[in-house]
């Protein structure tokens, strides 16, 4: 992962961190002033996804609600950013 990359990981995660619930990924890249396939990119060493033989950590899942990309810490993310889950106050 080159330095770029880990930039926008870090604060994809610190983004997501403080959110309960999913965030709309095009929220996420305005925010964070990226463009969508940059942030594609960076989902896939974030996810569970398999790049160069090795599994990403699966901390970040992607999911599709109708129309909209959807963002969410997993549980495995939740716990290495002590992140709040669903009910929970950040």
């Amino acid at each position: 992962m080159n330095d770029s990359v880990q930039l926008l990981a870090q604060a994809l995660l610190e983004e997501l961190a403080g959110h309960a619930e999913p965030v709309s990924a095009a929220r996420v890249t305005k925010k964070l002033g990226v463009r969508m396939s940059s942030l594609l990119r960076c989902l896939a060493y974030l996810g569970d996804d398999q790049i160069g033989g090795q599994a990403g950590p699966g901390w970040v899942s992607l999911v599709q609600d109708g129309d909209r990309a959807m963002l969410e810490l997993t549980a495995k993310g939740r716990a290495a950013y002590g992140a709040p889950t669903a009910g929970e106050q950040p």
